[in-house]
């Protein structure tokens, strides 16, 4: 094992005083070499406070610069769980299963249940009511869960009378939900097939699509993700439930997407040879938005798993005030949304979903002396004055293409009676046309 990893060093060698800074710099790491000893500090819980809070620190032939989307990406990724897991050949058939499933208790202690923490199954019973509140599932639902383990969420879904499908690509689980589905007699379906299979045969089935700590299995997002807006029925919903999904750069998540670098996640990876992934949230949301789709993020505080973020197709309008900034979308903004909207400053971003007609933007003024605004969408622009109490809407057009950014700038003065910030248009709604 060591000489493989000799050899990957020195592939691309970059000598100590060409290094380049890293990201991880100034944080508190451990190497490749020391993940067998991380992995037996993990199976002994007296010892996680060994490793606190320590990131493995990247291999010195990782380049932090190549794009996110960019074949090479995904690549260096997969050479990365090779160097951390000691396995050649990544296969989710093989390195994603969980052996020893068949020998749980999958009707009286399935789950989290079998653990004997109360404070693990209370968690995880928070999340599965966050699921169950944001689903919208009625009778007669049709409900799809990927990576649905023993499949807790949706035998909770299946008894509220939905019509439910489970993937899996362990047959164990799948046995265990087809235990439950005949003990239950519920209408629920396991298939032992990958993420992005479509039981239904047919685009538009499903009202509900959910992964609940699973999707950051899936390693071929970019291409499941438009399966899934696909698989989509009109007003359905796609659901990430407790999902490694962060705010910002994290001394555990440097990058816009890849292999979490927390120790426990690491050593988890050696032991299993999971692909343990996590995302920054700005990169995950637009991959939703190319295809189409709004997001939302939905959190019972300090409820570690009860953490949910909601898709729909954006094929109405949306007040601002329901908008979802990303981190760096928000310094264009004022922090509060408002009732019917919100205020820009003088020069805002707007994230908007892949769309094929135009978009509508519906604002006002509310200073005395008015705004000049100017708004850019891609080579797109329009310019126009909005007097006091003056609501105005105007058209952009889209074409189509991913990565749509409406660009919002205007003046800020402001007279002495008005409140002592630097506020631009009081932005209400965006509509698709």
């Amino acid at each position: 094992m060591s000489s493989k990893f000799s050899f990957w060093r020195k592939q691309s060698p970059i000598p100590a005083a060409m290094a380049r800074p890293s990201p991880q710099d100034g944080h508190d790491t451990i190497n490749i070499a020391q993940l067998d000893e991380a992995a037996r500090i993990f199976d002994d819980p007296a010892r996680h406070g060994e490793l606190g809070m320590k990131t493995l620190r990247l291999p010195d032939w990782f380049d932090f610069d190549l794009p996110p989307n960019d074949p090479a990406f995904r690549a260096q990724q997969l050479r990365l769980w090779e160097a951390i897991t000691a396995r050649e050949n990544y296969d989710i058939r093989v390195n994603e299963d969980t052996p020893g499933v068949e020998a749980i208790d999958a009707w009286r202690r399935p789950a989290f249940y079998g653990a004997g923490d109360s404070i693990v199954a209370g968690e995880q019973i928070l999340a599965m009511g966050l699921i169950v509140l944001r689903s919208g599932v009625r009778p007669g639902s049709r409900v799809i869960e990927y990576g649905a383990g023993f499949g807790q969420n949706s035998v909770a879904l299946a008894r509220l009378g939905a019509k439910v499908d489970t993937v899996d690509i362990n047959a164990g689980f799948c046995g265990a939900i087809q235990t439950q589905a005949e003990r239950f007699e519920l209408d629920l379906t396991p298939h032992v097939a990958p993420f992005g299979y479509n039981p239904a045969g047919k685009d538009g089935a499903y009202d509900v699509i959910l992964f609940y700590e699973s999707f950051h299995h899936c390693l071929d997002f970019a291409s499941v993700i438009p399966e899934l807006e696909r698989m989509l029925a009109p007003g359905g919903r796609i659901l990430l439930a407790g999902e490694p999904i962060f705010r910002g750069e994290q001394p555990y998540m440097p990058l816009p997407w890849g292999i979490r670098l927390d120790w426990q996640a690491t050593a988890v990876m050696r032991i299993r040879g999971w692909m343990e992934l996590g995302f920054r949230e700005d990169f995950l949301t637009r991959q939703f938005m190319n295809s189409g789709l709004v997001w939302s993020h939905h959190a019972v505080p300090q409820a570690g798993p009860a953490n949910l973020y909601e898709f729909k197709r954006w094929d109405c309008s949306v007040s601002l005030e329901h908008w979802s900034l990303s981190l760096d979308e928000t310094q264009g903004w004022r922090p509060a949304a408002q009732p019917d909207g919100r205020w820009s400053r003088g020069n805002a971003r707007l994230r908007l979903p892949r769309h094929r007609g135009a978009v509508e933007i519906t604002c006002r003024c509310h200073h005395e002396n008015g705004r000049s605004v100017t708004m850019t969408l891609g080579d797109e622009k329009i310019e126009f004055n909005l007097a006091q109490g003056e609501t105005r809407t105007v058209s952009l057009p889209m074409y189509g293409q991913p990565d749509q950014d409406l660009h919002i700038v205007c003046n800020t003065d402001r007279l002495d009676m008005e409140l002592d910030e630097e506020l631009g248009i009081f932005v209400e709604r965006v509509t698709p046309i």
